[in-house]
């Protein structure tokens, strides 16, 4: 059965806001994540900031790699599962199910999402099980 949620990847009001809003609902995620991340450091633990690891399961894999690219220095890990991989997989498999809500209008033109992963300290990040669009969008054919 082909349900919004399976071919947008979230709910369409959340889409249709991000759109109307003039943002993505990738960067309104990354913001959510930042901001929980900065309430988190400012926790003290035997009288210094606590350290904020961030682990992403699934669709929210680019949100996070955003905000851990534009303040590296909140994180002290990085931890990305079954994570979208490059938004250049999403256009060579348009019909792999569930990447709508990955998608930033224009990001192609300057980056994608393996320059975010180049721009953190290595010893910092790990990528487990990356979505393989390809097997996702033949899987969806049958």
């Amino acid at each position: 059965e082909a349900t919004a949620s399976n071919l947008w990847g979230g709910k369409p009001g959340d889409l249709y806001l991000a759109y109307l809003l003039g943002q993505s609902l990738v960067g309104l995620r990354a913001e959510d994540v930042l901001v929980g991340a900065r309430f988190l450091a400012e926790l003290e633990g035997a009288g210094r900031p606590s350290k904020v690891h961030l682990i992403s399961i699934g669709s929210t894999g680019p949100a996070a790699l955003h905000a851990a690219a534009l303040e590296s220095q909140m994180f002290d890990t990085l931890r990305l599962v079954r994570s979208l991989g490059s938004w250049t997989d999403v256009v060579r498999h348009p019909e792999a199910p569930r990447q709508l809500v990955n998608v930033v209008h224009g990001a192609l033109a300057s980056y994608d999402l393996p320059d975010l992963l180049r721009s953190l300290p290595p010893e910092k990040v790990a990528v487990e099980e990356p979505l393989d669009l390809k097997s996702a969008a033949e899987s969806k054919k049958q």
